[in-house]
């Protein structure tokens, strides 16, 4: 193919990208093939093989990027959403297990958490920080506190009242 070739169809893939919402994919395959135009410009002896496979080499690489830069951002936006809030831990293994808290946090209201010390359900924790490799939430407990809910199920009931000796 020639340089112009690569050129015109990276613009025309730029151009779609542009028009059609949401198909980010297409602006980078586009930006690849520009740079093979400019390629195949200065090295005009590269074989067509050698053309496409470079162009699926570097669209496979810039896609593959484009989907780590994404996800790592998704997950810092997120975890500023989630840092200081506080839930209750209704599932707990060792240090792992599962936090409610009372209005959903990035879509989701209950949450994987890890922690560095273990954390009765029932008790209320919070986020501390979020591990974007797992997803998962990092959390310390609040002082001893319980959930409201669970304390109140679990509580014993009040002594019977005595009378008064007062009279």
């Amino acid at each position: 193919m020639s340089w112009w070739m690569w050129l015109t169809l990276g613009a025309v893939l730029l151009t779609v990208d542009l028009a059609v919402v949401g198909i980010m994919i297409l602006f980078w395959v586009g930006l690849v093939a520009i740079i093979m135009g400019g390629l195949v410009y200065f090295f005009p002896q590269l074989s067509v093989g050698i053309q496409l496979s470079v162009f699926s080499l570097m669209s496979l690489g810039t896609i593959l990027c484009w989907i780590w830069w994404t996800h790592r951002s998704r997950f810092n936006l997120m975890a500023k959403e989630l840092m200081g809030e506080t839930g209750v831990v209704i599932k707990c293994t060792g240090k792992r297990g599962s936090v409610r808290f009372q209005r959903p946090l990035a879509g989701r209201d209950v949450w994987d958490f890890r922690s560095q010390e273990d954390i009765p359900g029932g008790h209320r924790c919070v986020v501390t920080g979020v591990d974007t490799e797992t997803g998962q939430v990092l959390v310390e407990p609040v002082n001893g506190s319980r959930s409201e809910a669970t304390a109140t199920e679990e509580a014993p009931a009040p002594p019977a009242s005595t009378p008064s000796t007062n009279d």
